[in-house]
């Protein structure tokens, strides 16, 4: 995908921008109103836009170095107030949080270290997007249904962790091979390389 350095003022970052809006009405929704279909309902727009950011940005080429920030950005943010907010009903999350920060911190050494050393770096791992995926659903499952049993609740949280710890480990092993593995060759014909976001 190119890159360009057109104004930070475009349809998808301010979707971007928008969704980290979102963040403190869903946890407001969730924590103090106790409105769980609303809280589902903001979540869900906000994976909505997130989606449509992605293709108008490559479909009219609205790609910019802030952009690649700000969208994985406020995905991880809305993560993040997912799971807290469900951590002050389920305790059993509090180990799912330390992975997913873990996790986290991890993704954004890969970015770093790939940009320094290539300017180049892949996308997001099958095991990115299967934790992600099992991460919403928990969320939204556990958002929707507030009475859900025990049994269910640690079901859920067991293959959710597990699949985090799982993307943390590649992660980890990415993160190493990219610190001290052979850079990737650049295409001198095409200055802004392959530069896509780790967003998962």
């Amino acid at each position: 995908m190119k890159t360009t350095e057109k104004s930070v003022i475009t349809i998808p970052n301010l979707m971007s921008f928008f969704r980290l809006v979102l963040v403190p009405f869903i946890m407001y929704a969730y924590i103090c109103l106790r409105e769980y279909y609303l809280t589902a309902g903001l979540v869900l727009f906000s994976a909505l836009t997130d989606v449509l950011d992605g293709f108008l940005a490559r479909k009219y080429n609205w790609v910019s170095d802030f952009g690649k920030f700000l969208d994985p950005f406020a995905d991880k943010v809305t993560q993040a107030a997912m799971i807290l907010c469900l951590l002050t009903r389920y305790a059993q999350l509090r180990l799912l949080i330390k992975i997913f920060v873990i996790k986290e911190f991890l993704q954004g050494v890969c970015v770093l270290i790939a940009v320094h050393k290539s300017n180049i770096f892949s996308g997001s791992r099958w095991y990115g997007k299967v934790s992600t995926f099992l991460l919403y659903t928990m969320c939204l499952i556990l958002i929707l249904f507030p009475d859900i049993n025990r049994a269910g609740v640690d079901a859920m949280t067991t293959i959710c962790t597990v699949m985090l710890a799982v993307a943390l480990v590649g992660y980890t092993f990415l993160s190493f091979k990219l610190a001290f593995g052979k850079p990737e060759n650049k295409k001198s014909e095409e200055p802004d390389n392959r530069i896509e976001d780790l967003r998962y």
